[in-house]
């Protein structure tokens, strides 16, 4: 089969990556520092890579694409970046030398080590633009700022000679310095001995010193902007945090931090001043792919069709150019139309019976309603009184959306038929704002038709059965790419989530979607989930790998499955947070540790949790009047006008 231009994992990875940027790369590329933050695959390490000087410059590889206004700033670029991965920093040997030291001498250690890292980093660059561009090339600046540097920072007794006063001797005194660092923590030598034997500089001073410096003595840069670019912040343990943020709340013109994070596990905004965090100015949040859920669809569809048509034209040259419609490729979802269609295919009498509901209703309303004949059929808009707890939304269009989503997941499962996983909107709620989920599914979208290029520019829209075929294959290929090591003594990542997943599949049946429409999540005290930080790492492991979403609100942490996972155990997946099921510290250890029959056991109480506050709104229904009935009995009495079961 021919190469699949939809090719999908971390950018490094890719040997000649080609990066769709908006018009938004060019707020990013200034002088002001940013923490763009977003699901795992939404971009964020291809920000940052855009941004560094290998790219910028056209020393790599990658390629950037965009409109005019992109094309312009690369032609002419006024910004220096160097990328660094925190994963590639060793935290974890700094963590074990903390341990062993202590906090205040590993913050003064990893923040001196980081100095002179980015400095090594930022005199590479120099040193290649001087060479192969013709900048810096001012001799009598270079020497003046190579001595300034050294001046600033060795202290005399440390001070060393260097043959000639150039960047490339600076930059091999520099490399020393932070290999040499790097090589006593390996080695757990005393943070007394590494004071003794290197110099040692507050976070942000020397960067920001060498960029003022820099910008002075090399006028032609003196508008530029020197950006330190650090990928997967969350990462950092929070004491390194720490040391960053410092360096960040200094920064000053021409210095700038550009960092990254998957949503929601940035770890803190302190920093070593106890009375200074980092604010919202010092460094501003950008959320990737359309902000948090309910996400932006608009933003992130130019984003996804730009990512796309890239894809296809880098594949064949000869194609028209910006033929491929995001919208015209997958079609509008009419969701009433599919449901029928699928529901017209089955020759079991309970369906046929179902259809003649949905004949009556649609006469009745006037337009075809498949979802409100279910509902019907369930008396839940009935249930669904003006005493009930959602009575302020009853009148939202939105808030009937959300019911009519949950009760086509519902009636799909009951009557035993694929839900129809189709149209752009689909794609794009299901990709959860990942680009890199998004580019899973049309790579399904190429094998299922089969490697024919010519599909992505047609104007017609990609039949639904196809559509729901890959989109079902890229769910699997998902759900088959979670790490299988072992977590606890009885389960694995894939078994907690296949438990996650079939509770929140319970959650879209009967009775207990009564409770809320579109529930796919739990939530937890914030307290309670720092009770029991093994499953708070797994939860955060989970999210940094794309696998599960989560959400801190105020006292409470909401956990989700990625919507990706939809199609695999049929829950729904257009707002995972609408409304989560509150579990307790136990409940949620045993869901993440359990054998499988405390699993089974919690899920149920659980589900049991739904009904009693199910019950209580069929209580304040008045169902029954008798008075002299128990309140239990006035409950399973109201169930039974609903057509429904209290047992679990």
């Amino acid at each position: 089969m021919a190469r699949n231009p939809f090719s999908f994992g971390r950018i490094e990875n890719e040997k000649s990556p080609v990066l769709f940027m908006s018009d938004d790369f060019l707020d990013w590329s200034v002088c002001k520092s940013l923490l763009f933050t977003g699901p795992r695959g939404s971009g964020k390490s291809s920000i940052l890579k855009a941004l560094s000087w290998e790219v910028t410059w056209g020393f790599s590889k990658t390629v950037v694409t965009g409109s005019s206004k992109i094309s312009k700033i690369f032609s002419n670029p006024t910004f220096l970046g160097v990328y660094c991965r925190v994963e590639d920093m060793d935290i974890e040997y700094w963590e074990q030398w903390k341990i062993k030291q202590n906090e205040h001498n590993a913050q003064k250690s990893f923040g001196t080590y980081l100095e002179f890292l980015y400095l090594d980093l930022f005199l590479s660059a120099i040193i290649k633009l001087q060479r192969e561009k013709a900048i810096f090339s001012n001799k009598v600046s270079e020497r003046e700022v190579v001595t300034k540097i050294i001046t600033y920072c060795y202290r005399k007794d440390l001070r060393p000679h260097i043959f000639e006063e150039s960047f490339e001797s600076l930059r091999s005194l520099v490399e020393e310095t932070h290999l040499g660092i790097r090589d006593l923590v390996f080695r757990n030598i005393s943070s007394d001995q590494l004071v003794d034997t290197f110099p040692i500089s507050s976070p942000g001073d020397l960067i920001q010193y060498f960029g003022q410096i820099l910008t002075k003595y090399f006028p032609e840069v003196a508008d530029w902007t020197f950006s330190l670019l650090i990928d997967d912040c969350n990462c950092l343990k929070e004491w390194q945090a720490v040391v960053i943020n410092t360096a960040v709340a200094k920064a000053k013109v021409p210095i700038a931090y550009k960092l990254s994070a998957v949503e929601g596990l940035y770890t803190t905004r302190k920093t070593l001043s106890q009375t200074r965090p980092l604010s919202e100015h010092d460094l501003e949040t950008v959320s990737i792919g359309g902000g948090d859920f309910p996400m932006n669809k608009e933003t992130f569809l130019r984003l996804a069709e730009g990512v796309c048509r890239t894809r296809i034209e880098r594949y064949n040259n000869n194609l028209p150019k910006n033929r491929f419609n995001f919208k015209s490729f997958f079609g509008s979802f009419d969701l009433e139309e599919l449901l029928l269609a699928r529901l017209k295919t089955s020759e079991k009498n309970k369906t046929k019976d179902f259809l003649e509901l949905v004949k009556k209703r649609s006469a009745k309303t006037g337009s075809l309603d498949v979802t409100g004949a279910w509902m019907e059929k369930n008396n839940i808009r009935d249930f669904l009184y003006e005493e009930d707890a959602f009575v302020k939304k009853q009148n939202d269009s939105k808030y009937w959306k959300k019911w009519n989503h949950t009760a086509a997941i519902a009636l799909c499962k009951e009557y035993k038929q694929d839900f129809p996983y189709c149209s752009w909107q689909v794609v794009l709620l299901l990709s959860a704002r990942s680009i890199r989920e998004m580019l899973r599914i049309m790579s399904k979208v190429w094998i299922v038709n089969r490697a024919n290029i010519g599909i992505f520019t047609k104007k017609s829209s990609l039949g639904q059965e196809i559509q729901t075929k890959a989109i079902k294959m890229a769910a699997k290929a998902s759900f088959n790419a979670i790490d299988t090591k072992q977590l606890f003594e009885n389960t694995s990542l894939p078994e907690i989530c296949e438990r996650l997943g079939n509770l929140f599949s319970k959650f879209q049946s009967m009775p207990y979607l009564l409770k809320a429409p579109e529930s796919a999540a739990i939530s937890i005290l914030k307290q309670d989930l720092d009770r029991i930080p093994e499953i708070a790492s797994v939860v955060d492991a989970a999210v940094m790998a794309g696998i599960m979403l989560k959400k801190v609100e105020k006292n409470k942490v909401e956990i989700a499955l990625h919507p990706i996972l939809s199609p695999r155990f049929n829950f729904c997946f257009r707002s995972p947070f609408y409304y989560s099921q509150a579990v307790s510290k136990d409940e949620l250890t045993s869901l993440f540790t359990g054998d499988q029959s405390e699993a089974i056991q919690i899920t149920k109480n659980i589900l049991s949790k739904r009904l009693i506050n199910i019950g209580n709104i069929v209580e304040r229904l008045k169902i029954t009047q008798d008075k002299s009935v128990k309140k239990e009995q006035q409950i399973e009495i109201g169930y039974e006008k609903l057509g429904k079961n209290i047992r679990v």
